[in-house]
């Protein structure tokens, strides 16, 4: 996730790289890209999952606490640190940062994860939802929403590389939250269809 997450900033800002190739070696959480990290984590527990022979929709919903935890812990890292800071704003929520008054995009971000947490952690729990919450759905459902979140907070973000004069993490994040809405669709409809024919 780390390497993947890395590897993605690079392929962000590659200019930032070609006069201090060594940096790309550099320990800072500054040089990540979550939406990049995510998806080669994904990647790499798809391939542990199938080489260990594990029930894949469960070990994946399984997950998803931990993940959603931890993107609620990185907002509030960004905000310790002022990364990811957003664009300056004249709103009374607005922080001073970096010698401006910006968007609160920490906290944002972290508010975006927490409701992703606490919509998704009553499915694990709640025994009555199980029928509209299918094996594999609620790892669907938690990379939709983190898309939407990351979608919602880049808007008032300052950095970011620009692709056609969209954010490069954005176009990433609907890439995600189609694929993710896909997969939900397809882990819903055909749990239906087994029931059906049970």
């Amino acid at each position: 996730g780390l390497l993947g997450a890395r590897l993605g900033y690079i392929a962000q800002y590659p200019a930032a790289f070609v006069s201090s190739p060594l940096s790309i070696l550099a320990l800072s959480p500054q040089m990540l890209s979550i939406p990049s990290g995510l998806l080669a984590a994904f990647l790499t527990a798809l391939v542990i999952i199938q080489r260990k022979e594990l029930p894949v929709w469960p070990t994946l919903d399984s997950l998803v606490s931990l993940l959603a935890t931890m993107a609620v812990a990185l907002g509030l890292a960004h905000l310790a640190s002022g990364d990811a800071y957003g664009l300056p704003t004249a709103l009374p929520w607005g922080i001073e940062l970096w010698g401006n008054h910006r968007h609160p995009t920490q906290l944002y971000e972290t508010i975006l994860a927490l409701l992703v947490l606490v919509v998704l952690w009553p499915a694990r729990k709640n025994p009555c939802s199980e029928w509209i919450q299918p094996e594999g759905t609620r790892f669907w459902a938690f990379l939709a929403l983190s898309a939407v979140s990351w979608i919602i907070a880049e808007t008032f973000r300052a950095e970011g590389a620009l692709l056609f004069g969209v954010r490069q993490s954005q176009i990433a994040a609907w890439l995600i939250l189609g694929f993710s809405l896909w997969g939900w669709r397809k882990r819903l409809f055909s749990d239906r269809t087994e029931q059906k024919s049970l």
